[in-house]
């Protein structure tokens, strides 16, 4: 559906999780083994990416798969995001850190942009186009499983709980966080920033699709290719500005700099649509 309502439902589903499971997820990831999390996290991905396929004319099941693949993520990316100290020298963990962020966000770009024209040679939304995405998506996450299973295990050293005790320690450990955060300045502010720029990307994202549809006269798998090329610019821009003005400025900055950006980005978007919509109440 192209509902704004539908879509806004959708984003809903997505970002929750973060919300209900994430703040648990962490301390869960630094107790348990990550290799084995990894893993089990990549197997739950790939079911839910081919039940997406099953259940793609029923709306209630996109929703709660959506909310589902969304929670496994939680414990995923913290998980592969933790691995890398324990497999990567310390002199090369700037370099791997570096290189993981640029695949994540390289493959985010790919995947975004193949999306679209994936649906379309394969019947549009009207017919199995949509399907053969998900199920694509699920092939690559049933390989990365394959993949990951050459990955060595290194652990930090734990002591040998039961499954109760992990679970009391992890509440414990989140207790914690949650104090220290609430204490901390330099730790609830990031949060509530990040927090609210993800609310508007998720707007924007919502507002784009409806955008490309009335403005353009496109149609809605082509927000794919037509997103693609601001993003790579931006990619790119925002890692060599990072990476001359890091030393020179301080990142707090920086992200101070980006924050105005940003908001300005939108506040110069509402204007222009604005415009737009009146040439055309003219026009007709």
């Amino acid at each position: 559906t192209s509902s704004r309502f539908a879509l806004a439902q959708f984003y809903t589903a997505l970002i929750l999780p973060a919300f209900l499971i994430g703040i648990f997820a962490g301390t869960i990831v630094d107790l348990t083994n990550k290799k084995k999390l990894m893993l089990a996290t990549d197997l739950a991905l790939a079911i839910l990416f081919a039940l997406y396929a099953l259940v793609s004319g029923n709306y209630i099941g996109l929703l709660l798969i959506a909310f589902l693949s969304s929670a496994v993520s939680q414990f995923f990316t913290p998980a592969e995001a933790a691995t890398i100290p324990l497999i990567v020298p310390d002199r090369l963990l700037s370099q791997a850190n570096a290189l993981f962020l640029f695949t994540s966000f390289g493959a985010v770009v790919v995947g975004y942009a193949l999306a679209g024209p994936l649906i379309d040679n394969f019947g549009g939304l009207n017919g199995r186009g949509d399907s053969v995405v998900f199920v694509t998506a699920s092939i690559l996450t049933a390989i990365g499983f394959f993949l990951r299973l050459s990955l060595k295990t290194i652990e930090t050293p734990k002591a040998n709980w039961g499954r109760s005790e992990t679970i009391t320690r992890a509440i414990n450990m989140t207790r914690e966080v949650i104090n220290v955060t609430k204490k901390d300045v330099k730790i609830y502010i990031p949060i509530i920033l990040l927090t609210l720029i993800q609310f508007y990307i998720g707007l924007l994202s919502i507002l784009f699709i409806d955008y490309v549809k009335s403005y353009l006269n496109l149609s809605s798998t082509a927000t794919s290719w037509i997103l693609i090329f601001p993003l790579m610019i931006g990619l790119s821009l925002g890692t060599y500005f990072l990476k001359i003005t890091n030393k020179k400025i301080g990142r707090g900055t920086i992200i101070s700099i980006g924050t105005l950006l940003f908001g300005l980005t939108i506040l110069l978007l509402g204007i222009f649509s604005e415009i737009l919509t009146a040439k055309m109440a003219l026009k007709t």
